[in-house]
């Protein structure tokens, strides 16, 4: 199965999210938690492949929509937001790489 532009979709502050509107990715600017989760709520019933979502607001995803994304075949990637990076991304895709090759990533503690 191919993914195209129209299975991708970006959700984060407005000024995170609207440069990839010029590139064709479906964009859904959000700010508070309810704005969140209704986008979420969007992209699952529409059958997204990957949803790209600032780490700013990972905190606002509600428990219910978490396990709902959870149990699908939906990518919830996190990206750094306009403001900057809180480091969420980059701890999250360690840990995916720790569990599946066995090595940590990230910089070594210097002894």
């Amino acid at each position: 199965m191919s993914t195209s532009k129209k299975n991708i979709a970006v959700i984060g502050d407005s000024s995170s999210v609207l440069c990839f509107k010029a590139v064709g990715l479906s964009v859904f600017p959000a700010d508070t938690a309810e704005d969140v989760n209704n986008a979420l709520q969007k992209v699952y019933k529409e059958k997204y492949a990957i949803v790209f979502i600032t780490e700013q607001l990972k905190p606002l995803i509600s428990d219910a929509m978490a396990g709902l994304l959870a149990n699908s075949l939906i990518s919830l990637v996190l990206i750094p937001g306009s403001k900057g990076s809180l480091g969420i991304g980059m701890a999250q895709l360690s840990e995916i790489v720790n569990k599946a090759v066995g090595v940590n990533i990230e910089k070594e503690e210097k002894a």
